[in-house]
Parts: structure tokens; C-alpha cells; sequence
């Protein structure tokens, strides 16, 4: 199989594919018959990339997920970007999913330094980072849960059993609530020391 554009224009010429998936809306990857993964921008130009097991991205946003094979027993994730630069780099050996308005990366980190600007109290151990679509840490701690509203961008986060609200640009409520419930239409149902009450986030 092979790749053309929107014009007849080939931009990967037909060879033993087995797959070629998008990976956001600026490049795709081509499995061969002998798994091998290659990446490619949507112009056909190769993105030298080793030990590549998967890269997968939604068609709204050019960042998208990356995953290499670090060694025989470990495969780790990043975010990665059409122009070839790590946006967030390979240290997670979980797993990075996409959201409508973000990223969620969780696993034990391979290389805190890597992360500069982010926090967590044990890299040793699974950690769950928030990152928007643009690859940006929304968060600069991990968090235990995370639940996105179905009809906009505000999100519920756990920590340690109490809850807030991030945006893709930051906080808007720090985890200090007993309990955050969605409603809605951007309303929030919020419980906290025995009182309750709603807020309109979006």
C-alpha cells in the first residue's frame, strides 16, 4: 500500500505496508510487514526516529504520541510534534492518552530531569501528569484520578482524595474540595466541610 494527497499527488510511494496510521494532522507512520514503525511528515519526508513501536494522534492538533522501544523489556512515551522535536520526551513506561483537550500521561518515569518544572513525590512509582494538546503541563504534580467534562474543557482532577478543576491553561480550583460533580453544561456541583453549592466554569 501506499499514500497520495487530496490532488493524486503520492507522498508515499506504494512498498510492504502493512498500516499507515495518521499521527495528528502533520504526519503519519508506516508499519512494515516486519513491524517496523518509520515516521513520516504528511509531505512524504522521513522523521528519523529509532526503536519506534507506535505513534498515534488526533486530527485536530499536530502533537501527538510517540512510543519507542527502550529496551528488551520496556517501551516508553512521549509527545512529539511534525517538525521532529520531543514535546514532552520519552520517560513514561505506561501509557499517554488523548483527550478532547488533553494529554494524560501515566507510568513510572525513567528520567525526572527530563521533566524540568514538574514534581512528584516518588518517581519510582506510577505517576498520572496532565499535559494540554499542545504538549504543555497543565499541572506541575502528578494526580491520582482524572475526569473530563463531556461538553467543554474544564476537568475534575483528584488528589489525594480531595478534588479540583484544571483548564487546559492551568488550575481554576485547587484540590480542596470533598467532592466535584460535572452537571452539565460547564456547571459543577461542589461539596466541602459539610457545605455544598454549584459554579459555572465555562
Amino acid at each position: 500500500i501506499g499514500l497520495c494527497d487530496t490532488t493524486g499527488k503520492v507522498v508515499l510511494p506504494a512498498g510492504p505496508f502493512t498500516a499507515l496510521t495518521p499521527a495528528g494532522n502533520g504526519a503519519f507512520s508506516a508499519q512494515y510487514i516486519n513491524k517496523k514503525v518509520e515516521l513520516y511528515t504528511n509531505g512524504g519526508e522521513r522523521i528519523a526516529l529509532d526503536s519506534l513501536v507506535e505513534c498515534k494522534g488526533e486530527q485536530d492538533g499536530s502533537v501527538f504520541i510517540v512510543t519507542q522501544q527502550l529496551d528488551a523489556q520496556t517501551k516508553v512515551c512521549g509527545l512529539f510534534n511534525p517538525v521532529g522535536e520531543w514535546v514532552v520526551p520519552p520517560v513514561f513506561t505506561g501509557w499517554i492518552q488523548p483527550y478532547p483537550h488533553y494529554f494524560i500521561a501515566n507510568g513510572k518515569v525513567t528520567n525526572p530531569e527530563a521533566l524540568p518544572g514538574l514534581s512528584a513525590e516518588n518517581f519510582q512509582y506510577a505517576q498520572r501528569f496532565v499535559f494540554n494538546r499542545a504538549g504543555k503541563p497543565v499541572l506541575n504534580f502528578s494526580v491520582n484520578h482524572f475526569v473530563t467534562a463531556k461538553d467543554g474543557p474544564v476537568a475534575i482532577f483528584e488528589l489525594n482524595k480531595m478534588y479540583g478543576l484544571v483548564t487546559p491553561d492551568g488550575m481554576l480550583l485547587e484540590a480542596a474540595y470533598n467532592s466535584i460533580q460535572s452537571m452539565g453544561n460547564g456547571w459543577f456541583y461542589l461539596k466541602k466541610d459539610g457545605k455544598s453549592g454549584v459554579l459555572r466554569a465555562f
